[in-house]
C-alpha cells in the first residue's frame, strides 16, 4: 500500500514549497501577529524573540520584503 507521500508525488506535486506558497504562509503569519497586535495587544514575534532583538527585526524585514514581492506581482511584475 503506498504512503500518502509517494500518491501526492505521483500525482505530479513537490514535496518543496515554491516561491509563491512562501511568499504566501509569510504573509499569513505577519497577518496573523498584527490581527493579535491590534486584537489583544500581543506580539507573537517580540514575546518569542524577544523585543527590539536582531532576530526580531529579521523576522519584520522578511515579512516586509514577502510583502514588496506580492505588490510586485500583484502589479503585474512576471513572477513564479
Amino acid at each position: 500500500m503506498p504512503t500518502m507521500e509517494v500518491e501526492f508525488l505521483k500525482r505530479g506535486g513537490d514535496k518543496y514549497m515554491n516561491t509563491k506558497q512562501l511568499v504566501a504562509w509569510i504573509l499569513v503569519l505577519g497577518a496573523l501577529n498584527m490581527g493579535l497586535v491590534g486584537l489583544l495587544g500581543l506580539n507573537v514575534v517580540e514575546t518569542v524573540l524577544g523585543a527590539g532583538t536582531l532576530l526580531t527585526k529579521v523576522v519584520y524585514m522578511v515579512v516586509g520584503l514577502a510583502g514588496l514581492y506580492k505588490a510586485y506581482c500583484l502589479i503585474g511584475g512576471k513572477c513564479k
